[in-house]
């Protein structure tokens, strides 16, 4: 690489990657509206102590935080130091490498995907694994991933599939050089049905991590006395297409 500043950059970034123990979702004292949506979905669909099937599940402390009412069986692909709490399990496998032995041939009527998928080689084969071998018969899927459509890269005429360090000082830290795959709301929804989902729901999200939306809920919380929380999750509601993340719920439907 002709340019050492860039270079050193890149070594950096792929050092901290490689070296962070903990889901980006455990930061205490984060408003994180993915997780909120989350949290709204699944207290629509899950039963309190339901077992949640979560692939990419990181260091699992996000689980506690969050989900105390569940239950959680987690897959990641490195030992992340894993949080065990009430009767959550967590096993070590990367999620390219199917089928996922480590699950017994269990199946699951709830599974959680956050921000993994655009880190898999074949994500149709993921889907696809987990419609057929994973997922009881109306069985859920919820997943969140990255939005390459999203309003703050189009306003600042960004690319995020370029693997740039520097354009970290744009996205908040939502990119990273791990995403191989990029989705919008169409490609995303023409993946799901194509492996034989029902879509139920696809929502905007992250916008936690975009400047342009966390500017908006500043200003509505400074002369309106709206709550940010309120404002990120409206705006998710309204703009899923242009959001930085998309959530999408999904149903395994057999005829």
């Amino acid at each position: 690489m002709r340019n050492n500043q860039i270079k050193k950059l890149y070594e950096v970034d792929w050092e901290n990657e490689k070296n962070s123990t903990s889901n980006p979702h455990s930061v205490a004292g984060t408003i994180n509206d993915t997780i909120l949506h989350t949290q709204e979905i699944f207290d629509q669909i899950c039963d309190k102590g339901s077992t949640v099937l979560d692939l990419g599940c990181g260091d699992g402390k996000y689980h506690e935080q969050f989900f105390p009412n569940y239950n959680f069986v987690g897959i990641d692909y490195v030992n992340k130091k894993f949080n065990e709490y009430k009767n959550n399990k967590y096993f070590i496998h990367d999620l390219n490498e199917i089928p996922y032995r480590c699950l017994q041939k269990k199946n699951f009527k709830y599974v959680m995907c956050i921000e993994v998928i655009e880190h898999l080689i074949r994500p149709d084969l993921f889907l696809e694994y987990i419609h057929d071998k994973i997922l009881t018969k109306l069985g859920y899927l919820f997943l969140a991933t990255d939005n390459k459509d999203n309003l703050d890269d189009k306003i600042n005429n960004i690319d995020i599939s370029i693997y740039d360090p520097r354009l970290k000082q744009f996205t908040k830290n939502r990119w990273t050089h791990g995403h191989i795959r990029y989705f919008n709301v169409k490609s995303m929804y023409q993946l799901l049905d194509d492996v034989g989902f029902k879509i139920l729901a696809i929502g905007g999200c992250g916008l936690s991590n975009s400047p342009i939306a966390d500017k908006i809920a500043e200003m509505n919380q400074k002369f309106f006395n709206i709550d940010r929380t309120r404002t990120l999750k409206a705006l998710g509601h309204a703009i899923p297409q242009y959001s930085p993340s998309m959530y999408v719920l999904a149903q395994k439907i057999i005829n």
